[in-house]
């Protein structure tokens, strides 16, 4: 199983709990890729996806996308674009997700308006949907999310006071989410422990 987890690059894989779900993943013996997208405060369209395609992002039925905020965008139009012919992706799971113009993210109005997402495809291609939101974030209003997860056919979960699910809200380590990961990385630990074992 290969994991990708996707934020912008104003975070490193050592922030928030971006490296906390990695070290989770690996043990269970999937590969876990980090991918920093370039300049989230004033993204470049062709930059964002070229990042993607440097990266050979694997879209298949052994592969899981944990997307974060500004990186939910580029997650869904790389999958929107991938999956139209017809491969299959094991999960999708977004947090702080949002495909609108905010009033308080201005700076993302160019790019949305580039980004082409095919709901219908993310709902038939992806197995299983997962949406993270928090009842306190300042910027990405609840009901935004709430929508994009209805759009996704998301099975959704609102985490009281998380604000936007970064380390100064408190989320270094992020339990909910690897909960439902972890499900999804049984497989992989088994035969991992399995293989160990013959050592």
């Amino acid at each position: 199983m290969k994991v990708y987890i996707i934020y912008g690059k104003t975070s490193s894989s050592h922030d928030h709990w971006y490296a906390w779900l990695a070290d989770k993943i690996t043990a269970c013996g999937a590969e876990c890729t980090h991918i920093a997208l370039p300049n989230p405060e004033n993204p470049d369209y062709v930059q964002c996806k070229q990042t993607l395609i440097n990266h050979q992002v694997q879209c298949d039925e052994e592969s899981i996308f944990i997307a974060h905020e500004f990186g939910v965008l580029s997650t869904l139009d790389l999958l929107s674009a991938h999956l139209q012919q017809g491969q299959q992706v094991k999960a999708l799971f977004v947090i702080s997700a949002f495909n609108k113009m905010l009033n308080a993210k201005p700076e993302y109005h160019q790019f949305i308006q580039k980004i082409d997402i095919v709901d219908e495809i993310i709902r038939s291609n992806i197995e299983q949907r997962f949406l993270f939101l928090s009842n306190n974030d300042l910027d990405i209003p609840a009901p935004v999310s709430i929508q994009l997860g209805h759009l996704l056919n998301a099975q959704m979960f609102e985490v009281k006071q998380a604000g936007q699910f970064r380390a100064q809200d408190g989320f270094k380590e992020f339990p909910q989410l690897w909960e439902k990961v972890e499900i999804l990385l049984k497989p992989t630990r088994a035969k991992f422990v399995q293989a160990s074992s013959l050592f």
